[in-house]
């Protein structure tokens, strides 16, 4: 039987929709009902496209048995971090205060009645592994404490709020504008480069496209070819989809080898073009950067007949018109021939060289130009 997230528009919260769990949206009638009953919050925040956000729910919020304990001693909310960035940041905030150390997604918060966090967390799986407590010995350890303990909760949440006041009363006063925080930004970016691989930071690697764009375009030379170096990584190795094109959300690894198999659009629509042009520098590494990015970043482009290449009716519309599905015999001159990978027709966007005529159904190889 659909919960009360039937009734919203989130997506996010729609899928949660048939849970087990009792959940409740984020509004008056939970945080009244949990005032009323003294029953601390369980408060889970996440987004639609998270895969640890799924990965918990079906393992822990799916389950009949781990609902049974969330609603025999929780309160349970579930939130949209993208319909409420404003719960997301306060909760965000206190995880890190708490926890000392960064959050994430799904962030897993436990509130007293009054809406002040006593502890936070992001994934847990439903039995002990990765150096986690199981969810369900955590359900009821966090019961037993607000039960046995109150008084030590109560006092952590006076100093918690104090130290959230400070925060906010800390905040840098308005000053003239200048460019030193500029070149203090560039400087810091650049602290973190891979002079190996590309990128910056280590492992799990971010494409991080905001920040390239900011170094290539921030006329400093040492960090413009740190971006290109980086794209050209980026597009040679495991980050980029070679089938599929575009990004994928980061590498596991620090090589750009090892992909984490979801697509963001955030990362791919700065990554289609103008801020990640490479400024006019773009070679045939990092062209597929742009190019690939934008035609077919997130699903498979259809041709002008509105069939998938690589799906039977495109095959069968290519051999009525005589084309074949092979790599052409004879490639521009002094060009190799490319290395087919696939027996799925695809169409090869290079400009020169492959079966030396752009839009040709061709095999798929294993250049770059693929998509």
């Amino acid at each position: 039987m659909p919960n009360r997230l039937a009734r919203e528009t989130s997506p996010y919260l729609l899928q949660h929709a048939d849970n087990p769990v009792d959940w409740y949206p984020w509004g008056d009638e939970a945080l009244t009902r949990a005032r009323a009953e003294d029953k601390p919050i369980l408060l889970s925040i996440g987004y639609s496209s998270c895969h640890w956000c799924h990965v918990m729910a079906h393992e822990s919020f799916e389950d009949g048995e781990v609902a049974e304990v969330m609603n025999r001693l929780f309160i349970n909310i579930k939130v949209d971090r993208e319909e409420r960035p404003d719960l997301d940041q306060i909760y965000q905030t206190a995880h890190q205060l708490l926890a000392g150390r960064g959050g994430g997604w799904p962030l897993t918060v436990f509130l007293s009645p009054d809406q002040v966090p006593f502890f936070a967390g992001t994934y847990f799986p439903k039995t002990a592994r990765f150096g986690l407590p199981g969810f369900v010995d955590l359900l009821e350890h966090i019961a037993r404490a607000w039960r046995q303990r109150r008084a030590e909760i109560e006092a952590q949440n006076a100093a918690l709020l104090d130290a959230l006041a400070v925060d906010e009363a800390l905040a840098p006063p308005a000053a003239d504008l200048n460019a030193a925080p500029i070149q203090a930004a560039i400087a810091d970016i650049k602290q973190g480069y891979d002079p190996v691989h590309g990128g910056y930071g280590r492992a799990p690697k971010f494409p991080r496209p905001v920040d390239l764009a900011f170094l290539l375009h921030s006329g400093d030379a040492e960090a413009g070819e740190q971006v290109l170096t980086t794209l050209r990584n980026m597009a040679e190795r495991g980050l980029m989809d070679q089938l599929g094109g575009g990004f994928y959300r980061y590498s596991v690894d620090e090589r750009w080898a090892i992909p984490h198999f979801e697509k963001m659009l955030y990362d791919n629509g700065p990554a289609g073009g103008g801020p990640l042009s490479a400024g006019g520098r773009a070679d045939a590494h990092t062209q597929p950067c742009g190019a690939v990015t934008t035609s077919s970043g997130l699903r498979e482009p259809a041709d002008r007949t509105g069939r998938l290449p690589g799906s039977p009716a495109h095959r069968r519309a290519a051999r009525a018109q005589g084309r074949t599905h092979g790599v052409a015999a004879t490639p521009a001159a002094g060009l190799p021939r490319c290395r087919p990978v696939s027996r799925h027709p695809r169409r090869c966007h290079r400009t020169a060289g492959c079966s030396g005529q752009t839009g040709t159904i061709v095999r798929q190889c294993a250049c770059l130009y693929w998509r």
